[in-house]
């Protein structure tokens, strides 16, 4: 039987990791047909105007998040441009 202490060991030598997978061309998931049938579901469980109303918010977000990716695309070149001991060094 462990003891409080060896599980406290074990756990402080578990490696914790964060991975994304970035599907860029459709070949970890099928993200058409993922969306066709989530498009089904939402007609058909909620109606038209509950299932349009989701496809904006999602629109929106995407929108959202594009802008937000151009933004931080820029604040980093912005920054990497700078050189060595000017905001850069405030990032890091």
């Amino acid at each position: 039987m462990s003891s409080e202490k060896d599980i406290e060991l074990e756990e402080m030598h578990v490696r914790k990791s964060l991975v994304f997978l970035i599907d860029a061309d459709n070949t970890l998931l099928n993200n058409n047909q993922i969306l066709y049938e989530l498009g089904q579901l939402l007609y058909t469980d909620f109606g038209s105007e509950s299932a349009t109303h989701y496809w904006d918010i999602v629109e929106q977000l995407r929108v959202e998040s594009v802008d937000l990716f151009r933004s931080c695309s820029s604040e980093l070149r912005r920054v990497c441009d700078a050189g060595p001991g000017n905001d850069r060094d405030a990032y890091v």
